[in-house]
């Protein structure tokens, strides 16, 4: 029997997308086909370039049972719901620092739908909503991405505003994958963040802005 959730569940609903927390366990194969895209693979070279239905429940299943993550589901505001990709925090700090780093994949047939700015939107107001208002309270959060990943850096130079604070060199294993010369490479990723002050200041109004114009 799995251990309860350490986070409440939510919802987080917005104009198109819903978030989901905890992840449903009914969107497991979906989760496999999304891993195992070569276009994901393409921009986040760092995950295994083959996976299974029970390797995505056993991560689901540890991260749900770890209170360093709070991974949610996004979905279509359809009916029947669509699933669209997966998002969340992880390395999560409640008790003295008060930060969590952003991760997020959208499915490749969303990409340029906008869909990405919503959930980020959503995910991000959740990050720094007070408790009292069922947030996270955090006073910075950050994005961890690979150093090429140029579509992700220009939205979060351009479109969040997010502060580029530094590049970790050789940061990223990548172990080889099928036909590959059988090497390990490493690639550098750098790390943007964002303060409170500057979400409720400017970023907050960036993304709605973007979303609006979708």
């Amino acid at each position: 029997m799995s251990a309860d959730p350490p986070y409440k569940p939510i919802s987080l609903k917005g104009r198109r997308l819903r978030l989901v927390y905890p992840s449903p366990p009914e969107d497991d194969p979906a989760v496999v086909d999304l891993y195992q895209d070569p276009i994901t693979l393409a921009h986040l070279p760092f995950l295994p370039p083959s996976t299974s239905l029970e390797k995505v429940k056993a991560w689901r299943e540890s991260r749900l049972a770890n209170p360093s993550f709070k991974d949610f589901r996004i979905h279509t505001i359809t009916d029947p719901p669509e699933f669209v990709g997966v998002i969340g925090f992880r390395d999560i700090d409640i008790s003295v620092n008060f930060h969590g780093e952003v991760g997020v994949i959208v499915s490749p047939k969303f990409h340029r739908s906008g869909y990405a700015t919503e959930a980020l939107a959503l995910l991000m107001e959740h990050g720094f909503a007070s408790k009292d208002d069922g947030g996270m309270n955090f006073h910075r959060v950050v994005y961890v991405t690979a150093a090429d990943n140029a579509a992700m850096r220009g939205w979060l130079d351009r479109t969040l505003g997010a502060r580029h604070e530094g590049t970790y060199r050789a940061n990223w294993k990548i172990l080889p994958a099928d036909g590959d010369d059988g090497k390990v490479r490493w690639v550098d990723s750098v790390i943007y963040g964002m303060l409170e002050d500057e979400w409720n200041s400017e970023g907050r109004k960036r993304l709605q802005d973007k979303i609006e114009r979708n």
